[in-house]
């Protein structure tokens, strides 16, 4: 995986899936739009740790869309794994080292459910995490791959939404770099894996 300055982003490449992935779980989320309301998207960001990131989201759903606690859609789980689950099952680190994500190739993630208007304004959300020198918080303490810095939106490189991404890191700041996904893809300090495809994968914890 090579990472490349954002004006290079467009350029073509290849959408990016996680072959064996589940699909997201979308009876997971409560009744957020009416009838009269735009279509809503499923994202996820990661950034480290993901309880911070579910935080930061939440204030975000409450702030940007007015929702109430029991419309808040923010769930934890994990995404950008290749394996995508073994017997079914997802597990945090575990004494029986059972489906352990790490090892799958996940990495800890926040999956939400928006209108796509409001893309933009959670991406900024989003890089506002990290510090002026693109270093997420726990950059420096919690490591490995779970803990790399993932975006996922659905509709790859022809989706408007993968413009807004760019523009929001530049309003932020400009600190980060980005990289097309493979799935399992590495750790990388100052840069966000991008990962676009039709139908969103996501794991709830």
């Amino acid at each position: 995986m090579s990472y490349f300055k954002k004006r290079q982003l467009f350029r073509p490449w290849m959408d990016c899936g996680f072959p064996g992935a589940l699909d997201i779980l979308t009876s997971s989320y409560p009744s957020t739009a009416s009838a009269d309301d735009e279509e809503l998207i499923d994202c996820y960001f990661g950034c480290g740790c993901f309880w911070h990131v579910q935080h930061e989201f939440v204030e975000a759903e409450r702030k940007i869309l007015g929702r109430s606690d029991d419309q808040i859609t923010s769930r934890a789980g994990y995404a950008g794994g290749k394996a995508g689950a073994l017997d079914g099952k997802v597990c945090y680190h575990n004494a029986g080292n059972i489906a352990d994500y790490g090892k799958l190739g996940h990495a800890e993630v926040v999956s939400m459910r928006i209108p796509s208007s409001k893309f933009y304004d959670f991406a900024v959300e989003y890089f506002k995490l990290f510090d002026k020198d693109g270093f997420r918080p726990d950059q420096f303490g919690d490591r490995g791959t779970e803990y790399r810095n993932l975006v996922g939106i659905p509709g790859g490189r022809s989706s408007p939404l993968a413009e807004l991404l760019v523009k929001a890191s530049v309003a932020t700041g400009d600190k980060l770099d980005f990289a097309v996904g493979k799935g399992d893809d590495r750790d990388l300090p100052k840069g966000v894996v991008y990962h676009g495809h039709s139908g969103v994968s996501f794991i709830r914890c």
